[in-house]
């Protein structure tokens, strides 16, 4: 057990060594998040366009051009809708478009 221990050690010094020490700045830097914490951007993104944050990322883009469409023919102030909720869907669409490759 002990020769095991010492095995492992070794190779771990050997492999910091190696890389420079990047791996271990990075586990330090981020070894202890849990989860990623999600922008404001998105979440205002997902409010405006109805879709939760989880979903809209994994959505291609022409899915996200599809929800655009529909929700802009419901809010556009020409068909009778509010220019604020519009000019919100509109920046959340631009926004989540570029987002996502």
């Amino acid at each position: 057990m002990k020769e095991l221990k010492a095995f492992i050690v070794s190779f771990i010094v050997m492999f910091v060594i190696a890389n420079g020490f990047s791996y271990i700045s990075y586990l330090i830097r981020y070894g202890n998040m849990k989860r990623k914490s999600v922008s404001n951007d998105w979440k205002k993104a997902s409010k405006a366009l109805g879709i939760r944050v989880k979903k809209l990322k994994k959505m291609s883009k022409r899915e996200i051009k599809n929800v655009y469409r529909e929700l802009a023919k419901k809010h556009h102030p020409d068909k009778g809708g509010n220019a604020d909720k519009f000019r919100n869907i509109h920046e959340a669409y631009e926004f989540v478009f570029d987002a996502v490759s």
